[in-house]
């Protein structure tokens, strides 16, 4: 992860550079690219109560994506 991709990611969520950060760790730990780092800002924002995990947040999000 570059300094570059974090802030580009922060321009497309508005998310802190913090979460933008974790977010490109939890991506790259998983084999992930942008698409699964953005996944992870909008699970992580998500203010609803789902009955999974965050990891299944995450996938749900990116299946969206593809839709």
């Amino acid at each position: 992860m570059s300094p570059e991709q974090i802030k580009s990611l922060r321009d497309k969520t508005g998310c802190t550079l913090k979460m933008c950060r974790d977010a490109w760790i939890y991506a790259e730990e998983r084999q992930g690219d942008e698409n699964m780092a953005l996944a992870y800002c909008r699970a992580k924002t998500l203010a609803v109560k789902t009955h999974c995990t965050f990891d299944e947040r995450v996938q749900k999000f990116m299946e969206a994506k593809h839709e």
